[in-house]
């Protein structure tokens, strides 16, 4: 990762990555293998994920850039919401530079009391999805993990492997130490060795303490003194005013959205036109471009753009334009669990709900598809 620290008049680093991407977890197997569970005992955590958006990891610490000349230590901050969503704080506050990447697209520097600046966010993708997989590993590895449970001895206590998998970024790799734990992970021209295995407060599983980055401008070391696992960051967190410009990225339709491999999490204005499915039956063939909710027991054909001069003598219901929380994810989860996530993370946002949650009728056809649910919200 290039990152321009700004000391003085030093200016450290300097890395191109590309995107990265995910396998999502609609491609997993549907039972844990014996290597996962015992991969999973090793770091002290369930053998499968969790269902819900509050997945996302808060790390505090320390960062050493090591230089010819000599070596930079700052206090570090890292908010970690999915392998394409980070945000990067370096320094003491007033002087701190934040690095913020929202999505492939788009991505801010802040150095000290300047200007919010864009940023190349091609540099961030590759560390950010390698922190995503270390810290989730076992997750994420199930298929690779069951093909080799098919040959593996249950007794069998070395457990050094190196796996790897392709994704955008080429070939991403993680090796394990013989107790099972990662050691060395890399992705695309970026590499770190981990070491110092730990549980950071009596609550986590084992992380990583130390981390050392290799890239093509030099190497630094993060040291990790604060983790925080299952902690929930809203979209917003990860989307600073640019230039007056608050727009950025910003989900303006919870209806539909395809750009980003990871979870979106966050509150939006929004309203939306729909006929009930009685009204939609009967109109099925002139109906334009839409998709098929459900809010408690009843079907709902929302029209994702509605035409005017089509729709004008229609005996439809508009909603009035209002708050929802919005989790769009491309994880495996049926309605229910969906709303009893979503309604479990409540007391988290500074919202308490007004209604029904909508959930997204998706097909179960076996390809990867994102479930969306909207929650109509007022805040607190």
């Amino acid at each position: 990762m290039r990152i321009a620290i700004i000391v003085g008049a030093l200016s450290i680093g300097a890395l191109a990555l590309s995107c990265s991407d995910s396998k999502s977890s609609t491609e997993v197997a549907t039972e844990a293998s014996l290597l996962l569970k015992k991969l999973a005992a090793v770091r002290e955590m369930p053998a499968t994920a969790p269902i819900g958006p509050n997945q996302h990891f808060l790390i505090k610490g320390d960062i050493t850039f090591h230089t010819p000349d000599k070596d930079i230590k700052m206090a570090s901050e890292v908010w970690l919401a999915g392998p394409e969503r980070m945000r990067f704080q370096l320094g003491d506050f007033d002087t701190r530079n934040t690095f913020t990447l929202y999505d492939p697209k788009h991505c801010w520097m802040k150095a000290g009391a300047r200007e919010v600046v864009e940023y190349d966010a091609a540099e961030l993708l590759t560390e950010t999805a390698l922190r995503w997989e270390v810290l989730r590993f076992p997750w994420g590895w199930e298929d690779e993990l069951a093909e080799l449970s098919d040959n593996f001895d249950a007794d069998r206590t070395d457990f050094k492997l190196s796996l790897t998998r392709e994704s955008t970024l080429g070939e991403l790799t993680i090796e394990l130490d013989k107790t099972g734990l990662p050691k060395f992970a890399a992705l695309g021209g970026s590499a770190v060795e981990l070491s110092d295995w730990a549980k950071v407060n009596d609550k986590s599983s084992l992380v990583a303490k130390n981390w050392s980055w290799k890239y093509q401008a030099g190497k630094r070391t993060e040291t990790i003194a604060m983790f925080r696992e299952a902690a929930l960051f809203q979209d917003e967190a990860f989307r600073p005013v640019v230039k007056n410009d608050s727009s950025v990225g910003l989900v303006k339709s919870g209806l539909d959205d395809e750009r980003t491999v990871g979870d979106e999490f966050g509150i939006l204005n929004m309203g939306f036109r729909f006929l009930n499915e009685e009204q939609a039956t009967t109109k099925l063939a002139s109906l334009p471009q839409g998709e098929w909710w459900q809010a408690d027991e009843q079907r709902y054909f929302i029209l994702r753009h509605p035409d005017p001069e089509l729709t004008k003598d229609w005996s439809s219901s508009d909603t009035v334009s209002q708050l929802w929380l919005r989790w769009s994810t491309y994880s495996k989860v049926d309605r229910e669990s969906g709303i009893t996530s979503m309604k479990s993370v409540m007391s988290q946002t500074g919202y308490h709900a007004t209604g029904p949650c909508w959930a997204l009728d998706v097909a179960n056809d076996g390809r990867a598809r994102r479930s969306i649910f909207l929650m109509p919200v007022e805040k607190d």
